[in-house]
């Protein structure tokens, strides 16, 4: 992405990893609402037309979402998507060789702005996001885990950081709400640009919660890609 990032603010809620079974998202307190986007029309099957529309010509972003045996999950974290109002998405889950339902978990929404594909076999977290990152329409694509729901409001915040960024910026950075409290990362990125310099300089300081919701460009997604390995896991 280049030298430089971007922080964006609070979009994501994260559930804790150390609580694999924790599928009930907790509820959003008024002050974590993002004012929505008015829907064209007032109606959402309108909505939802215009955005099927505007679509075919490539979406604003693209969710990517790899998932291993998470049917009971995954339905969450493509339902939370699918939830957003504003800019056009599409939601590209990759089954990365489950042996579940995890596939017809994903299917079962019948939105043509949800696709999936399958890996034969498991190879890894990395190596789907960059099976999906292959297949992406958008013109930003967002990194969204299995276990991880965009918050209401979350795709309009993010959409209002990508349309304001220079050219010159590839990477938007967004903070998780983590379901047992509290956020990550810690301490929390700066509302600024970040050279590679600040950023190493923030990660002497941080804790153990690192992870945040990565948003990038497509060339630079396809680009720079994760390592084809389990490396990040």
């Amino acid at each position: 992405c280049g030298p430089h990032c971007r922080s964006a603010g609070h979009s994501v809620q994260r559930r804790a990893p150390t609580r694999p079974d924790a599928c009930v998202r907790s509820a959003v307190p008024p002050d974590w609402s993002v004012s929505s986007a008015p829907r064209p029309g007032g109606a959402g099957k309108g909505l939802y037309r215009r955005q099927w529309r505007l679509s075919l010509a490539g979406p604003q972003f693209s969710v990517v979402i790899p998932a291993f045996e998470r049917e009971r999950h995954v339905r969450l974290s493509v339902g939370s998507c699918l939830a957003q109002q504003g800019p056009t998405f599409e939601v590209v889950v990759v089954d990365d060789g489950s042996r579940d339902g995890t596939a017809a978990a994903a299917s079962s929404f019948g939105d043509p702005r949800v696709r999936v594909l399958k890996h034969d076999c498991n190879r890894g977290v990395c190596p789907a996001r960059n099976t999906g990152t292959d297949a992406v329409r958008g013109e930003w694509v967002i990194y969204l885990d299995s276990d991880e729901e965009l918050l209401p409001g979350a795709l309009a915040t993010i959409a209002a950081r990508a349309d304001s960024a220079p050219a010159d910026i590839g990477l938007l950075c967004f903070t998780y709400r983590v379901e047992t409290g509290g956020f990550s990362p810690e301490p929390p990125l700066p509302m600024a640009r970040m050279t590679f310099a600040d950023y190493l300089r923030w990660a002497d300081r941080a804790t153990e919660r690192t992870d945040m919701l990565y948003c990038m460009r497509r060339a630079i997604a396809r680009e720079i890609r994760f390592p084809d390995s389990r490396a990040w896991e």
